[in-house]
């Protein structure tokens, strides 16, 4: 296996620190293969009704084997403009990982008063933001 190059080392520890140190990774929260009923219910689809959140939970696919381990060979954020919308309420993924992944992205960015799933929540922010995406590449 390759060695990591040191310049990555400081980026990874952050978000790996900022990863871990939020409340949907505390006490083992996150099962290997699924999101956990009161995870989903309460931190990863937080400000979704709870039978919305419930359907969500009973319907989740397993959680790929690589998800974590998994390394991106050509990041098209490097050569591409990029958007991100910040979900301000997020407790699966913390909003401080999101802001510094956008700002290394150098990415437009919103943030959102919403859980993981702004998409779900907040449909009209989130089409914005994509309408205005296009807009800015036609």
């Amino acid at each position: 296996m390759m060695n990591k190059p040191t310049f990555l080392k400081p980026v990874i520890a952050t978000i790996a620190t900022l990863l871990l140190s939020h409340p949907a990774y505390a006490d083992d929260a996150v099962a290997p293969t699924y999101i956990k009923n009161v995870v989903l219910v309460h931190d990863f689809a937080g400000d979704l009704n709870a039978q919305q959140a419930k359907v969500m939970y009973a319907a989740q696919g397993r959680i790929a084997d690589t998800l974590f381990a998994a390394r991106t060979t050509q990041a098209a954020w490097h050569d591409k403009p990029t958007w991100y919308a910040v979900s301000t309420n997020d407790r699966t993924t913390s909003p401080q990982l999101e802001r510094f992944l956008a700002q290394r992205m150098k990415a437009q960015t919103i943030e959102i008063d919403s859980s993981h799933l702004s998409m779900l929540s907040h449909p009209d922010d989130m089409t914005k933001l994509i309408l205005d995406a296009v807009e800015q590449h036609r």
